[in-house]
């Protein structure tokens, strides 16, 4: 490493779940090596970043990493610290980018693994080499499975999960029977039912006493896949996705038995491409804002929106897909329940009395909660003192230069692992006392609630369902599809109108 002496260093840490399988050197293992690399050369440590279970192939779908960049940019620590260069990026030029951000804001970067850094020519020269080196890598890697692919396509053999109607024998793909005899009924639904679609298919099929693979009731998107599959006429298809054949997509024939002759498959794919999409978003951008807030009075699930002869209904997402065979939930009218709801918020937010009573009942039962929480918190802390005692003990044997310290690797991760399980729950728990504690003051809360009726109603479609769901946790019905009960969101999780 340079002499230069760092101040301050931000630390960190990547790994993927592939990566942590085959080198063993997990996210507390990296971090556990970096502090005491810290501790012994007198580096502050400002933060420790970490991105767990995401590739390195790509920097901007991770938000370790993202904040790590952010915080450099304003200058609140010297130097990056990693265990190893491929952690913050596998690709060369990814790396000499984020490399040349840190610098621009005068932040050097080092890799403990590799000893260097960049604030030395040499350290420069010696990432550029590295760097190259870890992109060989991921592109040797990427290309080998590719390769893989691809031959064992072009040998007949299919990739991923095997098709329904299908099981693999010997590595071959054979017709299983009775599955097959669903592929072929779901077909024949097609051709005689000419105003059906893939939902309505679905839904007699599950009449039918018709299932999935696993037992499960018959879906529309599931029955769209099947219907557009070449694989039941003999081919094999590669590179699709929801159903769009991209610029890489191929098909070509296989080695396996077709379960429908190619022209009733034919004539499916024309009655199909002359239908109307038959499995809208049902959660697109409409003027429904309780959407994932209503539950269903059969199933306790979600309800959807849907429109049907012109007038607007909540719909048990359940039974939208599956039909009454899984939920007889059924639907609600939605300028009902959208009225029954504000008309009850209205009620409940219409004196400052009113607000400050309900305040009170809650801060009371949240205060007689309060003392176990903090017990808690206590003894998880002590159990915490107890392993990173241990742990330090296993770290004070790293200075004995006769001694292997690799040996000592495998009980430091799993000390330390153990440790992060506890700092976690002990987290959970703080921030539960933090709730009771009710940071927001009365004055803050019954403005909020006072102004929130008048305030939704001249917002637009999108605000009132930011501010309806910030406000509500979920809302249930009554057997006769009536407003049961509203539950609210912190602060006020405790609360109930009925």
């Amino acid at each position: 490493m340079a002499s230069k002496k760092i101040q301050t260093a931000a630390l960190y840490v990547r790994v993927s779940t592939e990566e942590q399988a085959k080198e063993g050197y997990s996210i507390p293992a990296q971090i556990e090596i970096l502090t005491q690399y810290c501790k012994l050369y007198n580096i502050n440590i400002y933060n420790i970043y970490k991105d767990l279970g995401i590739s390195g192939k790509a920097t901007a779908n991770r938000p370790g990493l993202q904040k790590m960049l952010e915080d450099a940019s304003k200058s609140l620590f010297d130097c990056v610290a990693v265990w190893k260069i491929s952690r913050l990026s596998r690709n060369l030029k990814d790396l000499l980018i984020l490399v040349d951000k840190f610098e621009s804001n005068n932040v050097s970067f080092m890799s403990y693994s590799e000893k260097f850094d960049t604030s030395s020519p040499v350290g420069r020269m010696t990432l550029q080499i590295l760097g190259s080196i870890a992109e060989f890598e991921r592109n040797t890697i990427v290309e080998n499975v590719k390769m893989g692919l691809h031959q064992r396509f072009r040998s007949g053999k299919t990739i991923g999960r095997i098709a329904y109607g299908y099981k693999s024998v010997d590595k071959k793909l054979v017709v299983a029977s009775e599955e097959a005899k669903v592929i072929k009924r779901m077909f024949e639904l097609v051709v005689s039912s000419p105003s059906a679609g893939y939902k309505k298919i679905a839904f007699m099929l599950n009449d039918e006493g018709f299932r999935t693979r696993k037992g499960n009731l018959w879906a529309g998107d599931t029955v769209e896949d099947i219907l557009k599959n070449p694989i039941y006429i003999g081919k094999l298809r590669h590179d699709i996705s929801h159903n769009i054949k991209g610029e890489n997509y191929t098909e070509i024939e296989g080695s396996h038995e077709a379960i429908i002759d190619e022209e009733a498959f034919n004539k499916v794919q024309g009655k199909i491409s002359n239908t109307p999409a038959c499995i809208k978003n049902i959660k697109g951008n409409n003027n429904y804002f309780l959407v994932g807030l209503l539950r269903c009075l059969k199933c306790g699930g979600s309800m959807v929106s849907r429109i049907s002869h012109g007038y607007r209904y909540y719909n048990c997402l359940t039974n939208h897909r599956f039909g009454k065979a899984k939920c007889a939930g059924g639907s609600v009218s939605a300028d009902n329940i959208e009225r029954s709801v504000l008309e009850k918020l209205k009620d409940f937010t219409r004196t400052k009395k009113d607000i400050l009573d309900v305040i009170k009942t809650i801060r009371n039962k949240k205060n007689e909660n309060a003392a176990p929480i903090t017990d808690k918190i206590n003894n998880i802390q002590k159990e915490i003192d107890k392993l990173e005692n241990n742990r330090e003990r296993y770290f004070g044997l790293f200075d004995n230069k006769n001694i292997d310290t690799g040996i000592f690797i495998e009980k430091i991760d799993k000390l330390s692992s153990q440790i992060e399980i506890l700092q976690k729950r002990k987290l959970d728990f703080i921030i539960e006392q933090k709730k009771s504690a009710f940071k927001i003051s009365d004055e803050q809360i019954v403005e909020h609630l006072i102004n929130f009726i008048p305030t939704f109603e001249q917002s637009d479609i999108e605000t009132q369902k930011r501010l309806i769901r910030a406000l509500i946790k979920e809302i249930t019905l009554t057997e006769n599809r009536k407003l049961n009960k509203i539950t609210f969101r912190f602060p006020f999780e405790d609360l109930m109108l009925c």
